[in-house]
């Protein structure tokens, strides 16, 4: 459910970025994302309806913090144009190798736990 969140509202954080700028975009999202977590947790504890549990999953999808989109559009700021292919190769790289690295981290945590 977060996922789908996620992908579905990901346009318009992006966009919202490049309206109102990037810093108020990212200041409501750290506020929003871990209070929609909280959120989610205390239903989850207190055996809240799976309705409501998935809406909460949803508002974390729709909450997350667009820090790929915030960083490519700084990248030209930030790096000599020279370097910019660069930048955005290894900007994906790592983002490859926590998508792949991060899972199997929860993992390893939940079988040595």
């Amino acid at each position: 459910m977060p996922a789908v969140a996620f992908a579905v509202a990901a346009p318009q954080r992006a966009r919202a970025a490049d309206r109102l700028g990037p810093s108020r975009v990212l200041r409501w999202s750290a506020v929003a994302h871990p209070a929609a977590i909280v959120l989610f947790l205390v239903l989850a504890q207190l055996g809240g309806p799976a309705v409501a549990l998935a809406g909460a999953a949803a508002l974390i999808g729709v909450t997350v913090p667009p820090l790929g989109s915030v960083m490519r559009a700084l990248w030209p700021a930030l790096v000599d144009p020279l370097l910019l292919p660069t930048a955005y190769s290894l900007e994906s790289a790592a983002v490859e190798l926590c998508f792949i690295t991060g899972p199997l981290l929860v993992a390893l945590f939940a079988a040595v736990t």
